[in-house]
């Protein structure tokens, strides 16, 4: 009975992974990942992704904050940006210590939103932020509490942040967090 948490938390990486990699590899693979965008709140994803993780978070006592107002809207694929934003959430709670915050905010620039996912976690080295969205290989990454992390979901959000017409791209220093930034267009291109 002693490993059953730890039973549960494992089959709770792998749905997630899994689910990431059924979305991803389904639509790559069938049309070359193709977008069914329509307008949608990024607020609203926000919001579901922190629910999704809260057990996650609690278990850290970590501060979860939607900094996002209601009239972020964006064009772009629902499933995708939703995947995006669960991942970059999901990494911010692995790797931010216990008591840590997360906060997830949106700056208008021009055409696009630049939405944004903050920790004070353990934070990156240079080389670690150079290859985060490149590397083929898969290196394993450790959390604060030994969660198991791959890197694969950024090679996924990557895509998927690009496949909708933005970029994606993280700012890091060790013990001080982690800030990954990506844009999406507000209105639908003419």
């Amino acid at each position: 009975m002693e490993f059953m948490p730890e039973i549960g938390k494992n089959i709770d990486s792998i749905a997630f992974t899994l689910n990431n990699l059924l979305t991803w590899g389904g639509q790559s693979q069938m049309n070359g990942l193709s977008t069914k965008p329509d307008f949608i709140s990024i607020k609203k994803l926000v919001d579901e992704s922190f629910s999704l993780l809260s057990k996650q978070a609690e278990v850290k006592s970590i501060t979860t904050i939607n900094d996002i107002d209601n009239n972020v809207i964006t064009w772009s694929d629902r499933d995708q940006i939703d995947v995006v934003i669960r991942n970059l959430i999901s990494n911010a709670v692995k790797f931010t210590r216990e008591h840590g915050t997360i906060t997830v905010c949106a700056v208008e620039e021009d055409l696009f939103w630049k939405i944004q996912v903050k920790d004070n976690g353990v934070g990156m080295d240079t080389d670690a932020v150079t290859s985060v969205f490149t590397e083929k290989e898969t290196e394993i990454a450790y959390g604060t509490l030994n969660e198991k992390g791959t890197g694969l979901g950024l090679r996924v959000c990557k895509e998927m942040v690009e496949n909708n017409g933005g970029r994606i791209w993280v700012e890091s220093e060790i013990n001080q967090g982690s800030i990954f930034s990506f844009t999406l267009p507000k209105t639908k291109k003419v």
